[in-house]
């Protein structure tokens, strides 16, 4: 699990949050009509964080957010049509 923590924190692509800040955006996301810090509301909106259920991995109510950038969401494109 540390393997994957460092992984993470050194990658150009991931963000890492507090888990204060975690846990606000889940409440947030489960209890919309609570009492919220308003810049708290825009970013969650802004990032378009969504609850997940994802039965493949075994994940309920998982935390996910879109890809900022799908052009390069695998990485850079390359040319298959040439050998």
């Amino acid at each position: 699990m540390d393997a994957l923590a460092e992984s993470i924190a050194a990658s150009q692509t991931s963000k890492v949050r507090k888990p204060e800040k975690y846990a606000a955006v889940i409440q947030h996301l489960k209890d919309p009509s609570a009492k919220v810090d308003a810049h708290l509301k825009h970013w969650v909106k802004q990032i378009k964080f969504q609850l997940m259920d994802l039965p493949a991995l075994g994940v309920s109510n998982g935390l996910v957010a879109p890809i900022q950038n799908p052009e390069n969401a695998l990485g850079p494109s390359r040319d298959c049509s040439k050998s």
